[in-house]
């Protein structure tokens, strides 16, 4: 089934009205780096959380936030330096594709 959504992100940023299956989740849920609903309380979390595994944002701007403070914990926390060690404690596996990505010189 194909539903018709407004996909309006912020003030003069807008995806126009468009299919919802079209439309990566992550976008949809202004979330671009796909964190998952958790017991955090993030600044920026949107009234209604739509998804029930990610979390939902007003903005894509506090989805870019959220995601620059996990990535700053990781560097405080764990000592992650590289852009490897980083992805590989963003997304576990890294898929196919980030392997050659980080290998790069």
């Amino acid at each position: 089934m194909i539903v018709d959504v407004d996909t309006s992100m912020s003030e003069g940023y807008s995806l126009g009205r468009t299919s919802a299956v079209s439309v990566p989740r992550g976008i949809r849920n202004r979330n671009p780096g796909n964190i998952r609903r958790s017991g955090d309380r993030w600044k920026g979390l949107a009234p209604l959380q739509t998804d029930p595994a990610f979390s939902v944002f007003e903005t894509p701007v506090w989805g870019i936030r959220a995601m620059a403070v996990i990535l700053r914990n990781y560097q405080k926390r764990y000592g992650l330096k590289s852009l490897a060690q980083l992805i590989g404690r963003w997304a576990r596996q890294p898929p196919k594709m980030t392997r050659p990505a980080i290998s790069r010189p």
